[in-house]
């Protein structure tokens, strides 16, 4: 093994780490938002509906690695692998058709590309697994020396790359062909290009397919499983396609007459520059942020999720949504509430809405207050909005749990037995399927039993996204259910509603005779605006409580005009300050 081989080994294997660091710590988030918007089902009838469609093969096999998923370590591997497959395998195509200075570096132009197909977190893996199979096919063909014979060759492979991998597949399979052939010249100039132009057989092939099929013609062309929401194009991915094509094009017609001595820079400017374009330009950190608010609480990393509002403020609501349930579920929503800043009530309960990501945020809040049919309802509808219409491990699994607790047998059941067949929920479920056969009651202090004991018995109507009479029945229902206490009272000081917060609290009152910080604040706020005695107060109150209060309203009536700021340093996560901030108002 010469040095210039370990060299490129060396390198390849440091672009494999770099993709897989990057990958496993800052797209961890992303990477649980495909794992739990997908159910790969080891049955042959999953099989067959998934290979009956175009480009359902590659659809198959991307399920089959998005469940890896679940384990973020393995997620990024497999996501650092098909990257390096395609630097891999374009440097294999260059090497085959001219002995160009920089092929070996120009062969990270498609595979810095393709790491930027994966930034849009709706982009799927599909796109980048048609890619590696797209190149692979055009290794095959390069074996392929008789021109006539080559010719039909390529437009037949090409049609069958359609059919297994979709559009993207196909045209680098023929585009990257007739380029190796412009460059060797092994077939004449004329039949390369006309060999570039039998891309046309797309149209044909998309044709037949529509016809045939129940897809419209322009999802056809377009690829169907390339973006989880079907009516997108997905532009980062043809650009790859077609970066790919001048990538092979300019290492033999072009790079020959480059010095081997600049490759050293040209290899830095491709691997530096194009990841580091690839970060700023095609992942969204907010939105990463948001989808690892999702994944901890999915994983009920309570805590992780405080610490990460600490880090960095919420942005949006659905984090909010999610924050506060974490800090009801350790007990904390009492004593913080107000250290972030809210957004009214959707920041307990995110207004309803028919999209998945909007949906499941609500429908955890409603599963742990005791809201299970609520609950199941957001669940339901999350799994009708997914865009491209594949079932969900999450959605699916949550539903079975509000079906076990809800003594819903059968319904929890059906879902079991789907579990049953994926990889990684087959256990769980065999034992919850156990549990199910067996209409087995839970103990109190176990989740299913406690909210279980929460969850309301009565029938009902619910006033569309009016969860204020919903609260009270759940707290009427069983009084022993905190967070529903919580919630309630949160909810009516973050709608700066005293009255209600009064009628609220004194209910509250009843069972707990400890006051938490945010509810002391908001009683001396309501005593204070009736207009009564502070001395007369009938709750046990700290005096360290009562001389901030008495503090704040005196340099509040003293400096009307800067109060808000001269407030804001030592008072800014206070009830107070939040009841006389008009920011929030709107």
């Amino acid at each position: 093994m010469n040095n210039n081989r370990i060299i490129r080994i060396a390198i390849v294997s440091a672009w494999f780490i770099a993709v897989f660091l990057f990958w496993r710590l800052a797209c961890w988030g992303l990477m649980n938002y495909h794992e739990e918007l997908q159910m790969f089902l080891f049955t042959s009838t999953f099989f067959k509906n998934s290979v009956s469609t175009v480009g359902g093969l590659a659809d198959y096999v991307t399920q089959f690695l998005v469940q890896f998923f679940v384990n973020p370590s393995i997620g990024a591997a497999i996501v650092a692998a098909l990257v390096v497959l395609v630097q891999i395998l374009s440097y294999q195509i260059i090497r085959r058709i001219t002995s160009s200075n920089i092929g070996f570096e120009l062969s990270f132009i498609p595979s810095v590309a393709a790491l930027c197909v994966m930034g849009y977190f709706e982009t799927m893996l599909t796109a980048l697994v048609s890619i590696v199979i797209g190149l692979a096919l055009v290794c095959l063909l390069l074996n392929i020396k008789r021109a006539n014979v080559h010719i039909i060759a390529t437009i037949a492979v090409g049609l069958v790359a359609y059919f297994l991998a979709g559009t993207a597949a196909m045209l680098i399979t023929i585009l990257c062909t007739a380029a190796c052939d412009l460059v060797t010249k092994s077939i004449k100039a004329k039949a390369a290009v006309l060999l570039a132009f039998s891309s046309l057989t797309v149209f044909i092939a998309a044709i037949i397919a529509h016809t045939f099929g129940t897809h419209s013609l322009n999802a056809l062309l377009k690829g169907i499983w390339y973006m989880r929401i079907p009516t997108e194009f997905p532009t980062a991915l043809y650009v790859t396609v077609f970066a790919t094509v001048v990538t092979i094009l300019f290492s033999g017609l072009v790079s020959k007459k480059i010095n081997k001595t600049s490759s050293a820079v040209v290899l830095l400017i491709l691997i530096v520059g194009g990841s580091y374009l690839a970060i700023q330009k095609c992942y969204d950190p907010d939105r990463e942020e948001l989808l690892e608010y999702s994944c901890m609480a999915r994983q009920k990393e309570w805590k992780k999720i405080i610490k990460a509002a600490e880090k960095q403020r919420p942005v949006w609501v659905i984090e909010h949504n999610y924050l506060n349930l974490a800090l009801a579920k350790t007990n904390l929503l009492s004593t913080r509430a107000f250290e972030v800043d809210q957004q009214k009530s959707p920041s307990l309960f995110v207004p309803f809405m028919r999209h998945h990501t909007m949906c499941i945020s609500a429908g955890e809040v409603f599963y742990y207050l005791g809201f299970t049919n609520l609950a199941r309802r957001h669940y339901s509808e999350s799994l009708g909005a997914i865009p491209n219409h594949y079932l969900s491990v999450r959605y699916i699994k949550r539903m079975a749990e509000i079906d076990l607790i809800n003594r819903d047998w059968k319904s929890a059941e059906k879902y079991l037995r789907l579990l049953q067949h994926t990889l990684f929920y087959d256990e769980w479920a065999s034992q919850r399927l156990n549990e199910c056969q067996n209409h087995a009651e839970y103990k109190a202090d176990s989740e299913y039993g406690e909210i279980r004991s929460y969850r309301l018995t009565d029938d009902f109507l619910q006033p569309s996204d009016n969860y204020g009479n919903i609260i009270v029945e759940l707290v009427r229902h069983n009084p022993q259910n905190r967070m529903a206490w919580d919630y309630a009272l949160i909810s009516q000081l973050l709608d700066k509603n005293i009255s209600l917060f009064v009628q609220y609290f004194l209910n509250y009152v009843k069972h707990y005779s400890e006051l938490p910080p945010v509810y002391q604040e908001a009683v001396l706020f309501a005593w204070a605006m009736s207009n009564q005695d502070m001395n007369n107060i009938p709750y046990n109150i700290s005096s360290i409580t009562k001389k901030r209060f008495n503090f704040f309203m005196n340099t509040l009536k003293n400096n009307q005009r800067n109060a808000a700021l001269l407030l804001q340093k030592d008072y800014g996560n206070s009830v107070w300050y939040y009841l006389f901030d008009k920011t929030n108002d709107q």
